[in-house]
């Protein structure tokens, strides 16, 4: 690669990495591509787009990238995976991004958990292990034959040039940005915003009614009007703060956790701080101006604020704009980090019940955290009861809820059980993992008899309770036919006769003996009876019998389960079923079955816990 320059910084202004497999693998091809068909040809080069420059302010040999980030990075990655980013070393720096500067310098030996939460790290490990597979001939061996084309084209014979623009000391880097950004892909509302905040927009020299232009992400575009400006150290300053916080705030989106609690489903996208601008502009200060376009909002507002104060410090407008932004994330960290306000949000959220305008409302003005949570309780207590087709949510409302007629609202409630137990352990709900949700499924805690355990299940549980079957067998006459019973089995279960336990009718009168329960609980398809489980947990123990269950429920809780069946978290109330959490466990002398007992201080506590949940107090359960 024919440069001379070494040295990088990447300016604030710049949105960070980006690259992804399809443009890592257009230019390894292109390179393979050139250097096959220019074998015999010592002149010709491949161009590598422009690079534009700007000699840094630092006092030493850095220059300023104003375009030509991405496809600088990627050298340096296809550099340090050949093993030449010594011999070939692009020293890049970033202004308010030290992290991304070591992680790129030491690509090689970071691991997937290295990346953290930060979306340029993933970007950059991700386009790192493009490279990797590019070169990978097969599962074992490297492909040498383009590891040779890519050093000799890329680094050895330097037949790769940019095309190097090097810019004036004074000229203006914000400006340029704009400039070269026109016509290529739209910037979302977020990077035009950034652009808006951290760019030198408004200029320092007087030029009247001159207009710039920039595309939105509809493609269309804005005029963005520079004004006269003399305070430029103080806009300096804020420009630091505002970048700094910038991707401190940027950070905690990319926690999928918090992402997900604040953020609806149909709201996201690649660029996680465009949701915020949404949600800041919610504010009457944006309403007003009727755009759905928080760019177009915040740029309104402060064009009015000048032409209304001619006098007025473009610095103090810029620092109240984003100060509205701070105060906008604040408020929903405070609702994060208030465990009820965070199920209460998250439940809506999964459940789609409408609170974007209650949200945007607490987030954007000064609406007591208790007011909040009462307006959203009413919500769900109105959802709930109108599903329900009742005027409360009782224990005997609950009871009668049955699987076949009720599945939506069980889930709902089973959901809420979960949650208010997961706020008084003071634990926040996995809103992520649960994923609306997609990937937990209602099951049946003790097997009805329409769901079969198969046979290997039963041969299970009739060797647990060997002792205790053969304790209840000596007790009966040999004349009597429950004894034959007991026999037929126990002779199968010794000669590992598993086809006898095939047998319904048998197998089901043997079990209710042994459960010693008057209720028939094999048709027992109430909510007293069922749970949420993760789907990959369901799949591994379809119909099991309950002491079966038990065993695997214990064993996930452990993390003793199979990678491939430990995809989503136990939830809590699922958990504390097969540890009999409900009922007095140090009493309970049937541990392996799930008894008229456990299922009614289990529903006790599902009724307790959901009429907590939804109390109209506006007080806090977790304090």
């Amino acid at each position: 690669m024919c440069l001379n320059i070494k040295k990088f910084n990447v300016p604030s202004l710049q949105r960070t990495y980006r690259w992804g497999e399809k443009e890592i693998t257009l230019l390894l091809n292109d390179l393979y591509e050139f250097y096959n068909t220019n074998k015999d040809s010592t002149n010709d080069f491949y161009p590598l787009q422009p690079l534009i420059l700007k000699k840094s302010n630092q006092n030493d040999d850095t220059w300023n990238v104003l375009d030509g980030q991405q496809r600088l990075t990627t050298i340096k990655l296809i550099a340090s995976f050949l093993g030449m980013d010594k011999d070939y070393c692009l020293d890049i720096s970033y202004d308010t991004r030290e992290k991304t500067k070591d992680f790129l310098d030491n690509i090689s030996n970071k691991k997937e958990e290295d990346v953290g939460k930060s979306m340029e790290l993933y970007y950059i490990f991700h386009a790192y292990e493009v490279i990797k597979a590019w070169f990978q001939k097969n599962k074992k061996e490297k492909d040498k034959e383009k590891i040779d084309a890519i050093r000799n084209v890329l680094f050895e014979k330097e037949r790769t040039r940019f095309v190097v623009q090097e810019m004036n000391i004074d000229d203006d880097e914000a400006k340029t940005f704009q400039n070269i950004n026109q016509g290529r892909i739209p910037l979302s509302c977020s990077e035009l915003i950034k652009a808006l905040f951290l760019g030198h927009i408004f200029e320092s020299h007087k030029i009247d009614n001159n207009y710039r232009f920039a595309y939105s992400s509809d493609g269309y575009g804005l005029f963005i009007p520079i004004d006269p400006i003399n305070e430029k150290q103080g806009l300096t300053r804020l420009q630091n703060i505002i970048a700094k916080e910038w991707d401190d705030i940027e950070t905690v989106l990319m926690h999928d956790e918090f992402y997900s609690f604040v953020c609806p489903e149909k709201d996201r996208s690649i660029n996680r701080m465009d949701f915020l601008f949404k949600v800041v502009c919610g504010n009457e200060k944006y309403k007003k101006y009727k755009t759905d376009d928080p760019f177009n909002a915040i740029y309104e507002s402060i064009k009015e604020i000048k032409n209304n104060d001619k006098n007025k410090n473009l610095v103090d407008i810029l620092s109240t704009c984003w100060n509205d932004v701070v105060k906008c994330f604040n408020r929903m960290q405070k609702l994060y980090y208030d465990f009820d306000a965070y199920h209460l949000v998250g439940f809506c959220i999964c459940e789609d019940i409408g609170i974007s305008e209650d949200f945007y409302k607490y987030c954007n003005e000064d609406e007591k955290l208790d007011e909040f949570k009462t307006a959203i309780r009413v919500k769900i207590k109105g959802k709930l009861l109108n599903g329900l087709k009742t005027d409360d949510l009782d224990e005997e409302s609950i009871e009668k809820l049955q699987y076949k007629d009720s599945k939506n609202q069980i889930k709902e409630i089973l959901l809420l059980h979960n949650l208010q137990s997961y706020s008084y352990e003071k634990i926040r709900f996995p809103f992520n993992l649960y994923d609306g949700g997609k990937n937990y499924d209602i099951e049946h805690i003790h097997a009805t008899a329409e769901e079969k355990a198969d046979k290997k299940s039963r041969y299970e549980w009739f060797e647990t309770n060997y002792s205790d079957i053969k304790r209840e067998k000596d007790k009966l006459k040999d004349s009597d036919d429950l004894k034959k019973l007991f026999v037929s089995f126990e002779n199968a279960y010794k000669g590992n006769n598993l086809d006898e336990f095939k047998k319904d009718e048998e197998f089901n009168k043997l079990r209710e003996i042994m459960i010693n329960e008057k209720e028939d609980l094999s048709t027992d398809d109430g909510i007293r009876n069922l749970c949420l489980l993760d789907s990959t947990t369901n799949r591994t123990y379809k119909n099991s019998l309950f002491i079966t269950k038990r065993e695997m429920i214990l064993k996930k809780a452990k993390g003793e389960m199979d990678k491939e069946d430990d995809v989503y978290p136990l939830l809590l109330c699922t958990e504390r079923i097969f540890l009999k959490f409900y009922s007095n466990v140090d009493s309970d002398d049937n541990l392996n079955f799930w008894t008229i007992k456990n299922r009614k201080a289990y529903l006790k506590d599902i009724s307790k816990k959901v009429t907590d949940f939804l109390k109209l107090k506006g007080e806090d359960t977790n304090e």
